[in-house]
């Protein structure tokens, strides 16, 4: 089943409503993630996006949307890496 992911609505479908955690053996890395997203209103006119990148999360949201997977928004971007794509994520689901 594919995902949708919605930066204006956070996460639809299946998962609505949801808080999402990235758990690995058992550490919570949800706050290391959080911390590549900055929101400063002198980059990108405010608009969440990844650190040191100017990269918006909405275009990270909306790629993943039209159907790309993260490998091929890395070489579409590739000043980004996966933890960007999983912030970008975890962001929208809060």
């Amino acid at each position: 089943m594919r995902k949708e992911y919605d930066i204006n609505n956070g996460v639809r479908g299946k998962f609505a409503g949801q808080k999402f955690k990235i758990v690995i053996n058992g550490k919570d890395y949800s706050d290391t993630l959080l911390a590549r997203i900055t929101v400063d209103p002198n980059v990108c006119n405010g608009e969440p996006c990844i650190r040191g990148t100017r990269t918006p999360i909405a275009i990270i949201i909306d790629s993943l949307n039209a159907g790309l997977r993260p490998r091929q928004i890395i070489a579409d971007y590739p000043q980004l890496k996966i933890k960007d794509i999983r912030a970008a994520l975890l962001f929208t689901s809060r």
